[in-house]
């Protein structure tokens, strides 16, 4: 306001109430404008006007994380999918069978009996996953069949010791609420910010009000999350994805919770102006 030129001559007045009432002010002449993390939403704007967005926004569910059962034994094959191994184990026996083809006329560690041209084969391709074949190739047609395959286990190799490095090294976490249907269909207790429209949202989405828990600190959000609903607690927070951002922020929270996808856009924070 100092920066703008003609100064205009304005007041600053604190309010204490909730976010509804702080609008409706406005709306009724109380106040000519008002400047805070106001939540742009329908029911709001039919009363009284609203700047343009200054920060976007969304309402996402806050949960507690619980480490991954540990399943050591298993988590060579993790870090590619089903769909990669099946795909290279095809590409293993296409590439051995294609170089067995060409070889086979004119080299003759390729002939033999079947079980020694098939041993022979498998074991070239097998040997170039670390790059020690031994075998030697006579046919051009072969060599370039073996530079590319070559260059798709280098990628291969080079993503499975990455994300295999990440598995191994990483504290692996997963949400004790997956999404917010299950959250609506378990009956347990959801939390939400005091004052907020979260709410009214909550509410016109089939969760009673007696499942319902305000709070207004991160201390708050902090101890109920880690009761949990049979301990006086809620399974989780709903709130809106900037204070749930903050709250994540903070260095005593950010490692055991963890915020969902977004559930619910909303146009935003904005200020607010009395409609005429």
């Amino acid at each position: 306001m100092r920066n703008l030129h003609p100064r205009p001559c304005y007041t600053f007045s604190s309010f204490n109430g909730t976010y509804d009432e702080l609008v409706a002010s406005v709306s009724l002449g109380v106040y000519d404008s008002a400047v805070g993390d106001v939540t742009i939403t329908a029911e709001r704007v039919t009363t009284t006007d609203f700047t343009m967005p200054y920060t976007q926004s969304g309402v996402s569910m806050l949960v507690l994380a619980e480490d991954e059962p540990n399943t050591i034994c298993w988590t060579f094959v993790k870090p590619l999918n089903g769909k990669l191994w099946f795909a290279t184990m095809v590409f293993f026996f296409y590439t051995g069978f294609v170089v067995w083809m060409i070889e086979l006329p004119r080299n003759q560690e390729y002939q033999g009996s079947s079980l020694r041209q098939c041993s022979t084969a498998l074991y070239f391709v097998f040997s170039t996953l670390t790059f020690s074949h031994g075998h030697t190739i006579r046919s051009p047609l072969s060599k370039i069949v073996v530079v590319i395959w070559c260059f798709v286990v280098l990628v291969l190799v080079q993503s499975y010791t990455a994300s295999l490095s990440s598995i191994l090294t990483a504290k692996r976490l997963r949400p004790w609420v997956r999404n917010f249907d299950q959250l609506r269909h378990s009956g347990d207790f959801v939390g939400y910010q005091d004052d907020s429209f979260v709410r009214s949202f909550l509410l016109n989405h089939n969760i009673s009000e007696n499942r319902l828990r305000s709070y207004k600190t991160k201390e708050q959000y902090a101890e109920a999350l880690k009761n949990g609903s049979k301990n006086g607690g809620v399974s989780a927070i709903v709130d809106e994805i900037p204070y749930l951002t903050s709250f994540l922020s903070d260095n005593r929270y950010g490692n055991d919770f963890r915020m969902l996808g977004c559930i619910y856009k909303t146009p935003g924070f904005g200020f607010v102006s009395y409609s005429t």
